[in-house]
């Protein structure tokens, strides 16, 4: 049982309905999070759950689900000062009003969505339970994930959730994503190109513009297009003022 000292304790919950792909389909999930915290802001309880009613699939629904389940977590927990906290007007729905009378002392803070993330992760949390299935190996069950960038089913542990939407990918299309940019500054301020073939980069720091890759692929600096038999298949000249060095 939580210990009221007379210090208001703050209750936050979160609501969240999900359109996420599961394999080759798409499905709506919900699920629920609530954070209670004591004056010191010390977590004191915290739950996660997934709905998995058709029903309830709406996010108003959902919202006053996670209220409900939040106010009957504090009474169970014979709080008497609170503070609840959420990102909607739910608390003023008819059908709370019952579990918020109980409540001696109770005060209201309406946040942006961000100041409540424990409980949104809570939540997100609740929602990805119902998107991955179990694959039975030689080594144990694993689970998968769809990874909704590539489409690809992916172990659960190889996914990334980005940490202010929670959105979530592989960390193959992560990579991809920050390393686009990073090879455009290599090609943009130093003579960098990635190998077609092994990916493998290659400064040129000086001379024409045939590049060999430790891999033996040969090709174009200028345009990246592969040589034959020892001859570029482009047209960019072979010599370029800025790849000779002068003394």
């Amino acid at each position: 049982m939580a210990e009221d000292k007379g210090e208001p304790f703050r209750v936050y919950c979160k609501g969240l309905v999900s359109k996420e792909r599961v394999s080759d389909r798409i499905v709506e999930v919900a699920g629920i999070g609530v954070v209670i915290c004591d004056s010191k802001d010390h977590v004191v309880f915290e739950m996660k759950k997934p709905l998995r009613n058709e029903k309830i699939m709406y996010v108003e629904i959902v919202e006053l689900e996670a209220l409900t389940e939040a106010m009957n977590a504090a009474l169970t927990l014979n709080i008497k000062r609170v503070v609840f906290i959420f990102d909607d007007s739910k608390f003023h729905h008819p059908g709370v009003q019952n579990l918020r009378d109980k409540f001696p002392h109770y005060s209201l803070s309406s946040v942006a969505e961000g100041d409540i993330k424990h409980a949104y992760r809570l939540a997100r949390d609740a929602v990805i339970s119902q998107i991955s299935w179990p694959i039975e190996t030689s080594h144990g069950t694993i689970w998968k994930e769809t990874c909704a960038v590539c489409l690809e089913d992916v172990d659960v542990p190889k996914m990334f959730s980005v940490d202010y939407c929670l959105h979530r990918c592989c960390f193959s299309c992560v990579k991809k994503h920050v390393e686009v940019p990073y090879l455009s500054l290599f090609r943009e301020f130093r003579l960098w190109r990635q190998c077609k073939k092994c990916s493998h980069m290659i400064e040129l720091a000086a001379g024409c513009s045939h590049m060999t890759c430790r891999c033996g692929y040969e090709f174009c600096c200028t345009c990246g297009s592969g040589w034959r038999n020892k001859k570029e298949t482009c047209t960019c000249p072979r010599w370029k003022e800025s790849y000779i060095i002068h003394n």
